[in-house]
């Protein structure tokens, strides 16, 4: 029988997880189901597994190595990781959002070999075929697109180490894991790419999705599945079959818009097992929910988050400041808002307020290409976190308030930190100020550096301050290049010596 020949499947570090926090990488397992079939799949995720196993793998003569990039730091580690392979002298495959987004760009870099933009499932075992074969191929650009997402094997769990990936800090007490149910987003709100770039919405037939539930479920133990669609509730008529298959044989978190689910009993979604729904809101101004093509009213996400509060559904909003053209009114409306929607349902809390960043295959980027990037290691440094935007320029310091503040003022921190007394009295100083609309004042600048103390007390060395990161950045991409190097260098010495003998 002859042997099955290697690929490797990187997840590349993203300095955005809390250790012990990490999400199952479901993009690049997903991406394997169909390779193993066919080849001997390793996955290698940079942020829990030692350096050796990718070396390791990289000296079994893989026919490529696949690296999966979000926009942001992944795309340092991806590049590290691919130069490695090069040394090794394998090829590189590009795949998930960045290259989706920017193709011709990424391909350009001496770090990858090939690009595959979309869905990357039956892409990528024809390209690794085709490699196999015939070494290099003359197509470096490749669109996926799956056509029949129920033919795609199940996801291969047990390439990767499980108990990695249980950790929820929403049910630090519960077993969570990540489950796919659509693709794509027929909504095409201004500020994202999805919408605009995979309009059309899939899904898995119901009962096909439960039994690979259930199996993920049953086989490790899962409480409560986290659903990683952007907007599972895009259609009533194949939502609510779903929500009645689970007939809460375990818990489960999606992501809605509040118009949608306002569509639903939720009542009845609590009793199928529904444990709480992320909901993106962006604004609290009809003037920028109408410029970002939100085609919702605050008034609906008031009147939705009142019918929340009939359940014990737990409710997170997400919020974006600096839009094009936004007033400072308008982002006190905004806060005004969030306050509003945790005092009136009680299971409700805020995510922190995000800042608009141009980003590629966005249609409220379009203009601003001049203020982009040009090529990975500029978009390396992207931070969706960061308040210095070109359009916060005449109120930056106001918005880097609100950002961190939003932590403590929206109960996220109180509720992960409950019996904290420090959290709780920084959490009411801050809260009183939001009440008084006042984000310039010179109190904040003893708050920014209380925040400082508090999160390194709270979090160690992985506060999100930046510094840290920037030194952690290089520490696993060097170690793992001084192993390579070592690697090699014992290779070629084993060569010369066979040679010479």
């Amino acid at each position: 029988m002859t042997e099955k020949r290697v690929v490797i499947l990187c997840f590349p570090e993203t300095e955005m997880e809390m250790p012990g926090a990490y999400q199952l990488p479901l993009g690049i397992l997903s991406v394997a189901a169909p390779l193993a079939q066919e080849f001997d799949v390793v996955i290698y995720d940079q942020r829990v597994d030692a350096e050796d196993k990718y070396v390791a793998a990289l000296e079994r003569d893989p026919i490529a190595v696949g690296i999966s990039s979000m926009t942001g730091a992944q795309l340092h580690h991806g590049i590290a990781l691919s130069h490695i392979a090069h040394e090794f002298g394998v090829p590189t495959i590009w795949g998930n959002w960045h290259p989706t987004l920017l193709p011709e760009q990424t391909v350009a870099h001496d770090a990858v070999d090939y690009v595959i933009t979309r869905e990357g499932e039956e892409a990528m075992t024809t390209l690794v075929r085709l490699i196999e074969r015939q070494g290099e191929v003359e197509q470096k650009i490749w669109n996926g697109i799956v056509t029949n997402w129920d033919a795609i094997p199940d996801i291969p769990y047990h390439l990767v180490n499980m108990e990695h990936y249980m950790f929820n800090p929403q049910y630090p007490h519960k077993r969570v894991s990540a489950f796919t149910f659509s693709r794509g987003c027929p909504f095409q709100c201004a500020y994202c790419a999805t919408g605009n770039l995979n309009r059309k919405w899939a899904t898995f037939q119901v009962d096909n999705a439960v039994r690979r539930m259930m199996h993920l479920v049953d086989t490790y133990d899962v409480e409560i599945v986290k659903f990683t669609d952007e907007n599972i509730t895009t259609n009533k008529k194949v939502f609510t079959p779903l929500a009645e298959a689970i007939d809460n044989q375990f818990g489960w978190m999606i992501q809605s818009r509040i118009d949608c689910i306002s569509r639903n009993d939720v009542k009845a979604l609590q009793k199928n097992g529904l444990r709480l729904m992320s909901s993106g809101l962006e604004s609290g101004s009809d003037r920028i929910l109408k410029l970002i093509k939100k085609k919702e009213t605050v008034q609906q996400y008031i009147d939705g988050n009142k019918l929340l509060a009939t359940t014990d559904i737990r409710v997170s909003y997400n919020f974006m400041m600096a839009f094009p053209g936004e007033t400072w009114d308008d982002v006190l409306a905004t806060v005004q808002l969030g306050m509003r929607l945790i005092k009136d349902n009680p299971n409700a809390f805020l995510n922190p307020f995000y800042t608009f960043v141009p980003y590629p295959g966005c249609s409220l980027s379009e203009g601003f290409e001049d203020r982009m990037p040009t090529d990975l290691e500029g978009w390396s440094e992207f931070d969706r976190f960061n308040a210095h935007t070109p359009f916060s320029r005449e109120y930056q310091y106001q918005i880097s308030n609100i950002a961190f503040s939003s932590k403590f003022v929206g109960k996220r921190f109180m509720m992960k930190f409950p019996e904290n007394q420090k959290v709780m009295e920084f959490t009411e100083k801050l809260r009183r100020q939001w009440e008084t609309l006042d984000f310039a004042s010179s109190v904040w600048e003893e708050y920014r550096e209380y925040n400082k103390e508090l999160m390194h007390e709270l979090f160690g060395n992985y506060a999100f301050d930046g510094i840290i990161n920037s030194r952690q950045k290089g520490a696993k991409n060097k170690a793992l290049q001084r192993l390579a190097e070592m690697k090699l260098a014992a290779n070629r010495n084993q060569n010369v010596g066979a040679n010479d003998y």
